[in-house]
This record gives C-alpha cells, sequence and structure tokens, in this order.
C-alpha cells in the first residue's frame, strides 16, 4: 500500500475526497503530502484519529490546512476556467464580479497556504524555527522563490485594488502586467492603475498556465518542507520510523504467510506468551 493510498484509506473525510476526486489534479502535492502524513501525523493521532497528541497538534493541523488551501485554490481555478468559457457581453457585471471572487480567492488560498506551510515548520515538535515572526515562511520563501511571488499576489489582491478585468469580444481579459513577474522588472506587492496597462490578453489562458506552474513549484516546496522536518526529527530522534522497539521476552512475533522466516514455536508451556500478528500492508 503506498502512503497515498494509505492516506485516501485512513485519512479524515477531507483528505479521502481529495484523494478520491482530485488525486490527478494535486498528483505533485500528494506524494510529499501523504510521505509527512503518514511518518508524523498518523502515529500520533489520538482515538479514531479526529484528534493528535497535544504536542503535535499545532504541526498536524497547520500542514493539514496547507493541503485544504491547496484544493481550495484548485477549485478557484476551475470557477475562473468555466466563467471565462461561458464569456458574456462588454456589460456583464454580474459575470465580472464572479470574475474578482474567484481570481482574488485563487490568490489569497495560495498566500495562505505559504503560511500554513511556514507554520507547520516552525511548529514541528523539535523545530529549531523561531515561532511567531514567520520563520518558518521566510525559509520556504528565501528557498523556493516562487512561494514569495505567491505571498506577495495575496497581499496584493488582499490589500490593494482589484485588478482590472474587462469583457472584450465576450471573451474575459486584463493586462498581465498587473500580476506577472516576467512582464515588469519589479513586480510589486500592489495593484497600480496606470493607464499604459492597456493589453487585454486572455483570462483564462493566463491562469491555466499559471495553475500548471503553481502546482509544480508547491509540489517542490513540499519536498522541501519534508527534507527541512526530516533534519528536525533526526537531531530530536522522534522520527516514528526510525524508533528502535524493543520487546518484552514474552513477546512471540508471528509474520503472515509472506515472511520466509516465520519464528519459532514457541515452548510447550506457552507460558505467559503474547503473539503480535504484523499486517505487512500497513507497514510504517
Amino acid at each position: 500500500m503506498t502512503n497515498i493510498e494509505m492516506l485516501g484509506k485512513l485519512g479524515d473525510p477531507l483528505e479521502r475526497a481529495i484523494v478520491r476526486e482530485s488525486g490527478d489534479e494535486l498528483s505533485g502535492i500528494l506524494p510529499p503530502y501523504s510521505d509527512i502524513w503518514k511518518d508524523y501525523v498518523c502515529p500520533n493521532r489520538l482515538g479514531t484519529g479526529e484528534t493528535l497528541k497535544p504536542e503535535w497538534t499545532l504541526f498536524g493541523g497547520s500542514h493539514y490546512t496547507a493541503l485544504i488551501r491547496a484544493h481550495n485554490a484548485l477549485g478557484f481555478h476551475k470557477e475562473i476556467i468555466s466563467l471565462c468559457e461561458r464569456g458574456g457581453s462588454e456589460d456583464d457585471g454580474a459575470l465580472l464580479l464572479r470574475l474578482q471572487s474567484a481570481t482574488s480567492g485563487f490568490w489569497w488560498s495560495l498566500g495562505a497556504l505559504v503560511d500554513n506551510l511556514g507554520q507547520a515548520i516552525e511548529q514541528f515538535p523539535g523545530s529549531t524555527i523561531e515561532k511567531g515572526r514567520d520563520g518558518g515562511a521566510n525559509r520556504l520563501k528565501t528557498e523556493k522563490p516562487y512561494l514569495k511571488y505567491l505571498y506577495q499576489r495575496r497581499t496584493q489582491l488582499i490589500h490593494s485594488r482589484v485588478v482590472p478585468i474587462a469583457i472584450d469580444t465576450g471573451f474575459a481579459t486584463f493586462d498581465y502586467g498587473y500580476l506577472d513577474g516576467t512582464r515588469r522588472e519589479a513586480l510589486p506587492a500592489s495593484t497600480e492603475w496606470k493607464s499604459e496597462f492597456h493589453t487585454r490578453d486572455e483570462l483564462s489562458e493566463f491562469y491555466t498556465a499559471k495553475w500548471l506552474e503553481t502546482k509544480t513549484e508547491l509540489a517542490s516546496a513540499w519536498h522541501s518542507v519534508r527534507r527541512i522536518l526530516d533534519g528536525f526529527a533526526a537531531k530530536k530522534g522522534i522520527r516514528f520510523s526510525s524508533l528502535k522497539f524493543v520487546l518484552p521476552a514474552n513477546i512471540t512475533t508471528v509474520m503472515t504467510a509472506c515472511s520466509a522466516c516465520p519464528p519459532e514455536t514457541p515452548s510447550a508451556s506457552g507460558k505467559g506468551n503474547t503473539k503480535i500478528f504484523l499486517d505487512p500492508e500497513l507497514r510504517w
């Protein structure tokens, strides 16, 4: 069983739904997410998994929320494309309002995701990153400059003016100069309404290309998070898969039929012996 399959089977309802319904669209993100979940979240769940051990709750919640934000961004991207395909007239204010909501939500989700991933590495038990001063997010933005771009677009869409969108011959358009760093040497974290921004590029083409780029960059960032967490865990000796279990003398392990070397039968008396059956499909 792969870690993604395990997440789809043992994760919470939202995680299972994401694996089931959006596994292909988030295929780059789910491998590192599920690896982190398997090593650091699943072994520290309590009861049926709704809660975590207290020292793991903040980390687990932040990492989990980052995945939800990625799924939110995917949903907003789909809405943008759907609205663009619908098209409209130049005075279709209702369509333009929906496009403003969807495009803003896209960047809000991605910027929040950067915060959540940063918080996850701050809140990981054994983390050496100072908490409460955006240390985790700043480290990620330094290692992965694209995350800084995402975060600045969130700032732009929350704290600055809206990015103008128009309908031109039935198509939703805007000037890429507002959001595309390749069009401007220094893309500000604010919306500057400039008269020279008159190019009308198709909205759907921009967001299709941007989502493909973003998925690739987020997958890379999540692998970096995994590497950072593994480094913390190695120093503190807390990674579950590296723990050494010492079984008491009265314990006999009985492997399933896949084992080539089954343990010897316990002594005839069997006095005080306990058998543990290990399922090879659930290897932590």
